[in-house]
């Protein structure tokens, strides 16, 4: 309510206000790339996503488009030119760096412990198994449990997995080398984690990675939205309550 109002105040000030619904970095992305199809634009933010999915978004076609971090007391800036960026990156590191980015971990990913982005960069070229396993998060109708799988064999390869192991059994002998060679306790982040914590790990990353590309899977199932429409109970999917599209009736509605 209060970012409504406000929103709202700017606008009888004259000033252009979006609203996000979802995933606000996404529409300042968007946004930032709409502008640079007419004019060289300056994006100005500090979250690493927003440079990541410009990564993704920004057009070589397009004006200059510059990442400029925010202003800083004694703080050396880095501005990045995002067509020498992308350039530099390749395309398809640029194609998969929602992968690369979300599954090692982001803002609302966790984080695989001791291993940095460029390790995975590396590795991406490298690997064309790891370019097969992100090949399924990148598709907008994979099932759950070909994400599941998918995510399993992009860490057994990332943390260098013997062929045909699966993530328990790196996890034990991980700890067994650990335990072998230390006089100390194995500390539990530094092994790999089980399956089970792998696979709502792997369903987050392709949850945020269809998000980010725009895909909403289960807006597509929704019938409520396929004929644009306000969720409702008779809806089988969300059942009237799941989407931001839902819209109660007032409590004094005399309403039947």
């Amino acid at each position: 309510m209060l970012i409504a109002m406000l929103g709202e105040c700017l606008r009888r000030r004259g000033c252009r206000v979006l609203q996000a619904d979802g995933d606000a970095d996404l529409l300042i992305v968007k946004t930032a790339v709409e502008s640079s199809q007419t004019k060289k634009t300056v994006h100005v933010g500090d979250n690493t996503d927003l440079i990541v999915l410009l990564c993704y978004y920004a057009k070589s076609q397009n004006h200059d488009l510059i990442f400029r971090p925010d202003p800083k007391p004694r703080s050396k800036q880095q501005v990045r030119e995002m067509k020498k960026v992308k350039s530099e990156l390749g395309e398809e590191i640029c194609e998969n760096i929602f992968f690369i980015h979300a599954f090692l971990g982001c803002d609302t990913t966790s984080r695989i412990f001791g291993i940095g982005k460029g390790t995975i960069v590396k590795k991406f070229v490298e690997s064309r198994n790891l370019r097969q396993q992100a090949e399924v998060f990148n598709t907008s109708n994979a099932s759950v449990d070909d994400i599941v799988k998918a995510g399993e064999n992009a860490l057994v390869e990332i943390l260098h997995g013997r062929p045909g192991e699966d993530i328990d059994r790196l996890r034990y002998r991980k700890c067994y080398e650990k335990l072998r060679s230390k006089k100390v306790h194995v500390q539990p982040q530094s092994l790999p984690p089980s399956l089970s914590a792998l696979r709502y790990h792997s369903m987050r990353v392709y949850l945020h990675i269809q998000q980010w590309k725009g895909n909403d899977g289960d807006s597509r199932r929704c019938t409520c939205r396929k004929h644009d429409l306000d969720c409702s109970p008779a809806c089988g999917q969300c059942k009237g309550v799941s989407f931001t599209n839902f819209s109660k009736l007032d409590e004094d509605s005399n309403d039947i």
